[in-house]
């Protein structure tokens, strides 16, 4: 695929493969029967969509962006968890940077800290404009 036109991007709550992304939301839901649960829907992905769960994961491509990269999360998300998010940064080639919003779960960070939100985006695009 052709690279994004863009000077930088900034990532909330992006998943780094498809199976942590599905297996994360249906633990929060039922618990350790997401290991049964989850692979019987991987299984209907090539049957139903026509991909495999290789097509989707953000980790991988992650690792040929050579735009900034500015990844927010959240500390108690537990749909894209702290340690997901950790190995999307870990995996970006760079520049990057990363902010854990504490207290944040899967949803509206700006809400948690609207005007330190605001100030490190813009902090960040401005950097990287």
């Amino acid at each position: 695929p052709e690279p994004l036109p863009a000077h930088a991007l900034v990532l909330e709550a992006v998943y780094p493969r498809i199976q942590e992304a599905v297996s994360n939301r249906i633990r929060v839901r039922v618990g350790p029967l997401a290991d049964v649960v989850a692979p019987l829907l991987f299984a209907q992905l090539p049957l139903r969509v026509g991909i495999s769960v290789d097509d989707l994961s953000p980790l991988d491509r992650i690792k040929t962006v050579t735009t900034p990269v500015f990844i927010i999360t959240g500390s108690e998300d537990h749909h894209t968890t702290l340690a997901d998010s950790q190995a999307l940064y870990d995996a970006a080639a760079g520049p990057k940077e990363m902010w854990v919003i504490d207290g944040a779960v899967h949803e509206n960070f700006y809400a948690y800290a609207p005007a330190e939100y605001q100030a490190r985006v813009l902090a960040f695009l401005e950097k990287h404009r």
